[in-house]
């Protein structure tokens, strides 16, 4: 008979609250830099993915069964992103270098406690607004922040600290509300292509309504003009009110408009959608459109850029952060 072999579980590591060493009675700044080395031996994930998760505390289910145990929600977030493991985490991976920078003030008139205290308020504060710039790390990143809050401290005392939170998760949020519009309007990408199917374009423009045929060019134009917008880093301050062109592959146009080879499209500011002629420099408008053939070679060239250009896994919030530098 095979014997059953026992083996001791690994024991979750404890890391110290760091709380209980800023606001102890008996703060020691040399005793408080002798610990940070042993919490950071006990904090083993990445930064960056800590981070994620604390800007994420919004979305948890977890939280959003907070109400069974009689607690407020807005409350709980908001002591979790005060007291909670990410925070926490994230707080002694930093510690060092908010000792470090403490230390250049440390004849301000001010105790090197508070002011510890206020170098780690602008560490959650950076936390809240970090973008997960690949070229900025997060140390670098918060240095900044960190320093405005000990010297804001220096000059006004801890009033400043409720309206510096406001401020970064302010930021914060509308980062994670542009994010959901992301994700949101990814997915109906994703089923507009897929619910286009070879077979439903030939239907849809031999059987529907010519109205309907036009539109459904608009809407498509639409949709593959918001997502190479969504997709820049950068536009003009002034882009809403210029044109709006989408290079595609030439196609035929044989309609009582204009017969010829066509390609790209063009929507001028605040009017409507026109398909550009090859060599004449002529713009046919899509509303005036007649010939089915010619209305689903134009449909069918927007829908292979729009199939290019869609993203078949939805990035996570850190990566499109990233990835848009916001």
């Amino acid at each position: 008979m095979k014997q059953l072999k026992i083996t001791k579980s690994k024991a979750r590591k404890h890391i110290p609250s760091i709380n209980e060493y800023l606001k102890s009675e008996d703060f020691n700044l040399g005793k408080f830099s002798k610990t940070i080395a042993e919490a950071e031996l006990l904090v083993e994930e990445k930064e960056d993915y800590i981070i994620g998760a604390f800007q994420d505390l919004e979305r948890s289910h977890v939280l959003a069964m907070s109400h069974l145990h009689g607690r407020n929600y807005a409350e709980l977030i908001a002591e979790l992103r005060e007291e909670g493991e990410e925070i926490n985490k994230i707080r002694w991976l930093n510690a060092r270098r908010v000792v470090s920078m403490v230390q250049e003030f440390e004849n301000c008139g001010k105790s090197m406690q508070q002011l510890v205290i206020a170098g780690m308020q602008g560490v959650k504060n950076a936390a809240f607004a970090y973008n997960f710039n690949p070229n900025m790390n997060f140390g670098n990143f918060a240095t900044s922040i960190i320093r405005r809050h000990i010297e804001l401290y220096i000059q006004n005392g801890d009033s400043i600290f409720a309206e510096l939170d406001k401020e970064y998760e302010e930021f914060h949020s509308k980062a994670n509300n542009a994010y959901c519009e992301y994700c949101q309007k990814n997915g109906q990408l994703f089923d507009l292509v897929r619910f286009n199917s070879k077979g439903h374009i030939e239907n849809l423009f031999a059987n529907a309504k010519i109205n309907r045929c036009r539109n459904e060019i608009i809407k498509v134009a639409n949709c593959v003009e918001w997502k190479m917008v969504d997709t820049a880093v950068h536009l003009p301050d002034d882009y809403d009110e210029r044109n709006k062109f989408i290079r595609s592959k030439p196609f035929t146009v044989q309609d009582a408009i204009y017969n010829g080879e066509c390609k790209d499209f063009v929507k001028v500011a605040g009017c409507e959608w026109f398909i550009c002629s090859v060599h004449e420099e002529v713009r046919i408008p899509v509303l005036e459109l007649t010939d089915r053939n010619s209305m689903r070679n134009a449909f069918e060239s927007l829908m292979e850029i729009l199939e290019n250009l869609i993203e078949r896994k939805t990035m996570s919030f850190s990566e499109w952060r990233a990835e848009m530098g916001i």
